[in-house]
């Protein structure tokens, strides 16, 4: 492993095929459809030094998807640009990434890492929802996020306080940008081809306890959102009556929660938690 102590190393392929045959109150008849084929490459190494235990490594996945839709005798020319999603598109991910667990003081230990992401789309086959014309989506977006958490052993009864603050990303997919489907009961979604990455940071804080007889923690978290992509109606409505919704940067917010558990062993054989 040359300077490194270890790597691993995987490769993956995954198919996902999914069809839906649909009969309508009308009798209509429509068949849609899509296929995924995904394709991954990931390497991590480790490394002890003076300065921690070092993870590193990066990722690259990629997505090829094509989909369908049939609408027998109704078929009309929009319905053979695209299924629930783009046809002919792929979604290519990458990661690359550092993490350091720094070799504790006394009783503390502290994690920090970063990464650097990137997502792309390049769609050949979208239907534009204003003009149902077929047209092509070619994005890409980068980010770096980071996180850092810490661990302190408490005096006495297997105490420790723990917490950290994280940095999240997420680019749009496939789904969130040229979606053509049914949504819920009477929503019908379609494309939003202008959508950027939602962000998140988390802070948390806790406390745990083991011993032999004995375990107990409890936490509180706090996220906040930024450009959440969140699915919001349009005002307009289909020639079925549906009303039209779509995908949008608008869900900027939080979410907060306390989380707490706890276990007692009262012999050999049983325990209650």
């Amino acid at each position: 492993h040359g300077v490194f102590d270890s790597s691993v190393f995987g490769v993956s392929h995954q198919r996902q095929a999914e069809q839906r045959d649909r009969t309508k109150a009308s009798g209509a008849e429509e068949t849609q459809g899509f296929t995924v084929d995904t394709v991954g490459v990931f390497r991590h190494y480790t490394l002890g030094s003076d300065l921690g235990e070092w993870t590193l490594g990066f990722d690259v996945y990629r997505d090829v998807v094509s989909s369908f839709l049939d609408k027998g005798a109704a078929q009309q020319p929009k319905d053979d640009v695209q299924g629930p999603v783009a046809d002919d598109a792929s979604y290519p991910t990458a990661g690359l990434f550092a993490e350091d667990r720094i070799p504790p003081p006394d009783r503390l230990d502290l994690t920090v890492g970063a990464r650097l992401n990137h997502a792309a789309v390049d769609a050949d086959q979208v239907l534009e929802p204003v003009t149902e014309a077929a047209t092509s989506l070619e994005q890409d977006w980068q980010s770096v996020v980071g996180s850092a958490r810490f661990g302190y052993d408490l005096a006495g009864e297997g105490m420790r306080l723990y917490g950290g603050v994280s940095q999240g990303f997420r680019a749009p997919n496939l789904s969130d940008l040229t979606r053509l489907d049914s949504a819920r009961s009477n929503e019908f979604e379609v494309p939003a081809l202008d959508l950027e990455p939602e962000f998140t940071t988390s802070w948390e804080i806790g406390l745990k306890q083991r011993t032999d007889t004995r375990t107990a923690q409890v936490a509180l978290f706090y996220t906040r959102i930024e450009d959440g992509i969140v699915r919001v109606p349009t005002n307009e409505t289909n020639a079925e009556g549906e009303v039209l919704v779509s995908k949008a940067n608008v869900g900027d917010g939080y979410v907060w929660g306390l989380e707490a558990g706890a276990s007692q062993r009262l012999g050999a054989d049983l325990e209650l938690f």
